[in-house]
């Protein structure tokens, strides 16, 4: 439950995976939680991976979001997995604001 003087929002349509949830009151930050899908990787034929499974690494400061192991297979490794993280995002101090 958000703290007190704290806002809430959420964003809908095309960029639903940018969502704001909470301006928190002491430092300005806004909270997003990020989403994206991978569905596969294609290798060209000359690149050969070091191992047979490879794993997708989305890595930001301490938080890490990763797929499982998907095999190689000629050429192309499939995933279709959603990978999550949730960020804290700050404005630079004299920045102008969006449509001013």
């Amino acid at each position: 439950m958000p703290g007190e003087g704290s806002r809430v929002a959420t964003t809908t349509g095309p960029l639903a995976m940018f969502r704001k949830f909470r301006l928190t009151p002491k430092t300005g930050g806004l909270k997003y939680h990020f989403t994206v899908t991978v569905h596969s990787l294609v290798l060209g034929s000359t690149v050969k991976p070091l191992q047979d499974e490879l794993v997708v690494v989305w890595q930001r400061g301490a938080k890490i979001a990763q797929t499982r192991e998907a095999k190689f297979e000629e050429g192309t490794v499939r995933w279709n997995e959603k990978l999550s993280l949730m960020c804290t995002m700050y404005r630079q101090s004299g920045a102008k604001k969006e449509g001013s």
